[in-house]
Parts: C-alpha cells; structure tokens; sequence
C-alpha cells in the first residue's frame, strides 16, 4: 500500500511539473504576461491550489487560462488530501508517539497484530493497571483500537523504538504461529518477557520467552472450572483438532482425585493421531470400566450410534475444530437423546441447555496468558524439590519438558486442596484447612495422598512416552520409578510429599497462587 502511494505522489509530482512548463510557455509569448518563469508558475499554482489567490500573478492567454482552471478544480482536492494527511499523521503517529514521551519509563506492553483475543487480554491487563502502555501497529485505513494506543507503524518498528532497558512485554498471538516465532526469535530480548502462541516443541526455551498454546489454556480452563464430581465419573467428549485432543490429555493427566477411583472417558471422534502420539495408553487405562481403574475407550461408531453411552453419561463435552459443527451435534444431541448428562460445549456464545466454554474473551486472559501465578507456583515446586536433590538444575536451566512437569504439578495443586477439603469435612471436628488435613495425616491417609501423587506423576510421563528402565535415561524418556506405588523404595514413596506441603506455603485465602 505504501509503495502504491509513493508512485501515486511520484506520479502526481510529474504532472504538476508538466503543467507548469506548459504554462510558462504559453504565456512567456504574451506582451502583457505575468507568468514569465518557472519559480513565477510555482508561485501562481501555489496561491491557486491553496485557494489563497493574491492576484498578482495571472494567466492572459486562452491555453493559459485553460490550464488555471485546471489548477482551481484541483484546490479543493489538495486541501482535503492536505487536511486528511494531517489529521492522519497527527491521529495516527504524532499525538500516540507524544503520549508515549509523556509517559515515558513506563513499560510497554507491544501486541503484533490487533484482533479480537488480543484487544481482550488488552482490557484485562488495563483493569489490572490501568497504567500501563498497551501498543498495537495500524496498517493504513485501521481504525484506531479500542483500548491502547494505535500507531501507523509496523510492529517492527515499534519494537525497535522501544529502549531495551525499558520494561516491556510482548505478545506474537496471531494465528501464523511461524510469524509468532520468527517476531519473538528476533525482538525477544529486546523484552522483558516474550508471549508466542505456538504448539511447536522445543529443547530450550529463552530465559524471557513464555510459549502460549490456546489449546492448553482452554483444558486448562475447563478442567478447574468443572472439576470431577465423583471418583467413578462417566465422561463422553465428542469433537476433533487440537482443542479437543488438548481437553483429553489434560483430564486424563489432571483428574488423579483418589488411589482407587474408576473414571471412564468415552471418546468419539477423529483421534487416529492422538493415539499413535500416546503410543503408553492401554497401560495406562483399562478398556473396559473396571471397579479400581479409569478406563478409557474410543469407539469406532459416530457418535449418535451408541444412545446407552449417551444416556449413562454423567457429562458429555463436545469440541470440535468448527464451532458450526459443535452446535450441530449440541443441536442433535439435545433434540434426538433424552440425555440426563451436563452438556459442556465448546462456544463463543451462549445456548439453551448447554453450558458453554472456552470464548475468546475466557482464554485471552491475563491469568492464562501470562500465567504469572501458575509459573510462580512452578517455580516454588521445583525450588522445593532442590531442597532435598541439591544436584538439580536452577529454574532457568530446565528443559522445556521439565519445565512443563513442574507446571503440571502446580495445575493439580487445586485438585489437592478440594481432596483435602473433602477429607477435612468427614474429621470430628470438621477441618476446613486442606493443608492442615494432610499435615496431620497419617498411615493409610497419609499413603492415600502419596499414591494420588505417584499416578499423576506416572500418568504425565507416560502420556508423555516416558518408559521404566532400571537406570534413568533423559534423552531417551527412560525413568526406574515409573512402577506401581507399592514397588516403591519407603524413601522414594515420600519423596513427593512435597507437591502437598506447598500448600502450606501458600494464602489459603489465595488460591490465585496455586491456579
């Protein structure tokens, strides 16, 4: 578009020029002329274009005055063009950019693109502070945002104003997750903290680049908003794509409530891809219900092909890729199949009798994005854990899937505390502290709640290909401790009661902390 412009203005230039040799030389001729030179034609079309008009230079000739008229049509398009690009440079980079001086040593908070999850985060981080300086880059012919400041200029360039010893963050959440990585390789460290919204793996991540998968955050999301209502939970998920597959992995990895519960997650869809990427299930989960163990099954029928599972549902979650098709199943499902079952679905807006998950204006929050509490959570585990294993790498020398194993831990701490809590209420008399309740537990309790932790840890490794060896082997995903609890050395069964005594390092009246 610029380049367009710069040829039209070129153009444009060249004409003018033309017009005014032109003029000289059909008035140089005339006796009584005015316009006798090139700077005297400069002069004339000046005063006429700007609808000033002095009078002291003026065309006497037929073709000279042919040409005046041309220059009085053309006024009133120089002024409005002239108006338009003042109003547009002063709206568009002067007044941002001197509001950017006024307040400058502030931190930046820089957005790649405008769309609408980003100007949602932008909301919630100004509520958060409403100081704070939230930049977005305008193409030409953008509206200006509707929070933040807008300037016509491109992310790049906005990035390469910032100061690097200024406080900044910035966020790549487009949908070119190849675009995100690219912008956030070259100006991460320039940033206090990078946000890339990509689902791609990676060995190491740079100290000041946090990676945001949409996917993750919304099975984030609904796993704490509608936690297990029983040890014995029958769940259907229908849908495809990475949300839905991202829903599977997080509550079978997350929904460990006790050492002996029986959940069983029917799913009905394209997940050819998600079974071959988790090659470990079947020793993970039975494939038929079984009275002591979560099953897990995949049905080669569609969906509205097996009613009994549908009618013994105690909630049925429909993901799909296209939330036109989610609403179609929601729709059939509601219609044809007297279903008893919650109904969750993943939408943007609401629909009768079902209860929707997952907008745009959920996900794109400052607890999920930048998820600040749940990786100072991380970190306070794994400093935890240095404690007794002084040998293990500081925080910022873990690899990424270390990284994601501590974040795991911290993503079942609410799961512990209603545990817990559930525990307290059947004490005489009632505790309502959960960290209380586990510190005064003991013998069988107390092993209850070391095994609750061993299958979430077994099932985070092994959904992640992880393999008993006797000898550990990081490189290869081989560990000696992924063996049932009671195989386990005494000292190697206590050796995560750390992952409940953090509870007693947090606010109980806080759980933002551990969420």
């Amino acid at each position: 578009m610029k380049r367009k412009r710069l040829w039209f203005f070129c153009g444009a230039i060249c004409a003018l020029v033309l017009l005014l040799l032109l003029l000289v030389a059909v008035e140089s001729t005339a006796p009584e002329a005015t316009i006798v030179s090139f700077p005297r034609a400069v002069w004339y079309a000046l005063t006429t274009l700007t609808t000033v008009g002095y009078g002291d230079l003026f065309p006497v000739t037929a073709a000279g005055r042919a040409i005046g008229v041309v220059f009085q049509l053309m006024s009133l398009g120089v002024l409005g063009a002239l108006f338009g690009t003042l109003f547009s440079f002063l709206n568009g980079r002067a007044l941002p950019l001197l509001q950017l001086r006024r307040r400058r040593g502030k931190p930046w908070y820089v957005f790649s693109a405008t769309s609408e999850g980003a100007l949602a985060l932008a909301r919630g981080l100004l509520e958060e502070d409403g100081s704070r300086i939230i930049l977005f880059p305008l193409s030409e012919g953008d509206q200006p945002p509707e929070v933040g400041l807008g300037l016509r200029l491109t992310v790049e360039e906005i990035c390469r104003r910032k100061d690097p010893q200024t406080e900044g963050y910035l966020f790549c959440l487009t949908d070119d997750e190849a675009q995100n990585e690219t912008l956030a390789e070259v100006f991460g460290p320039r940033f206090t903290r990078t946000y890339c919204r990509t689902d791609a793996p990676v060995t190491q991540l740079p100290p000041e680049q946090v990676r945001v998968s949409l996917p993750a955050c919304c099975a984030r999301l609904y796993w704490e908003q509608h936690p297990l209502t029983s040890p014995k939970e029958r769940i259907v998920l229908i849908g495809d794509g990475p949300y839905a597959e991202a829903l599977l992995e997080q509550g079978l990895q997350q929904n460990v409530v006790d050492d002996r519960q029986a959940v069983c997650y029917t799913v009905f869809g394209p997940f050819e891809g998600f079974r071959r990427n988790h090659p470990f299930l079947s020793r993970l989960f039975a494939e038929a219900p079984e009275e002591d163990q979560d099953c897990l099954r995949f049905p080669e029928e569609p969906w509205n092909g097996n009613a009994d599972e549908l009618l013994a549902a105690d909630r049925i979650i429909l993901c799909c890729q296209r939330e036109e098709r989610t609403r179609q199943i929601a729709s059939a499902l509601l219609r044809f199949f007297p279903v008893s079952a919650a109904v969750h679905a993943r939408l943007s807006s609401p629909m009768d009798r079902v209860a929707a998950f997952g907008s745009l204006q959920e996900l794109f929050t400052p607890a999920l994005i930048l998820g600040e509490a749940l990786d100072r959570t991380a970190q306070r585990l794994h400093a935890r854990y240095r404690e007794s294993n002084p040998a293990a790498p500081a925080w910022e020398e873990l690899s990424d899937f270390l990284r994601r194993s501590n974040l795991s831990s911290a993503d079942h701490l609410s799961v512990k505390r209603r545990i817990l809590a559930a525990d307290g209420e059947k004490l005489t008399p009632p505790e309502r502290d959960p960290y209380a309740v586990f510190a005064a537990s003991a013998g069988e309790r107390r092993a209850r709640y070391r095994r609750i932790e061993h299958m979430r840890w077994m099932r985070f490794h092994m959904l992640n290909n992880w393999q008993y060896a006797p000898v550990r082997d990081n490189a290869r995903r081989l560990h000696p401790l992924l063996v049932p609890f009671d195989a386990l050395d005494e000292a190697d069964q206590i050796k995560d009661d750390y992952a409940w005594e953090l509870l007693g390092l947090t606010d109980p009246a806080a759980p933002k902390e551990v969420l």
